[in-house]
């Protein structure tokens, strides 16, 4: 049984991160084009690069379901406090102070307290929804891809791979293809 990566606990929730290997890398196309930019030339080098990769090692770790809907119990929290926490008594302070006479001292508090109080809780209402609808389901392995670092990777040769992505390699052969473009001046 995995332990969970935020709180510790023990979970029976196992994800999955893919560690490949990247075996060699060769050019394999490379072409040239010469653009006329005004009175200068540009050489423009388009190359094409195929990236393998060889051995593949799992790394598993446990990510718990309470942990996992935190940020859309938060989320909840903050729509419900920025709609009947500001927004509910922004309207009736627009409506109180709409029934109020011109000459009323209260009239320009209200409609200031009304438009502040109505803002803020539109604000809050959105970060809430923000909040509900963020990536639940990358969550687990955005946190834990940030335990292997660009130089993890620059020591090892490898490529850390969600199990979408290793699908997809998997699918092309665990070949990954890159195009670059060069301008060198003539």
């Amino acid at each position: 049984m995995e332990k969970c990566i935020v709180c510790g606990k023990e979970t029976e929730s196992v994800y999955l991160l893919y560690e490949a290997h990247i075996g060699g890398t060769e050019t394999v196309d490379e072409r040239t084009e010469f653009i006329a930019q005004g009175a200068r030339k540009i050489r423009r080098v388009h190359q094409k690069a195929i990236t393998i990769f060889d051995t593949v090692t799992e790394h598993p770790f446990g990510y718990c379901a309470h942990c996992l809907g935190a940020n859309r119990r938060r989320g909840m929290r903050y729509l419900i406090g920025g709609c009947l926490g500001l927004m509910a008594p922004a309207a009736a302070f627009f409506m109180y102070g709409r029934g109020l006479s011109e000459g009323s001292a209260l009239k320009a508090p209200l409609a200031a307290g009304a438009s502040l109080a109505g803002f803020a809780g539109l604000i809050i209402a959105f970060m809430g929804v923000h909040f509900i609808f963020s990536g639940k389901k990358s969550l687990p392995y955005d946190r834990k891809k940030g335990d292997f670092d660009e130089e993890y990777m620059q020591s090892r040769s490898c490529k850390i791979m969600t199990p979408g992505e290793y699908e997809y390699y998997r699918k092309n052969g665990m070949k990954e293809v890159s195009r670059k473009v060069v301008d060198l001046p003539v």
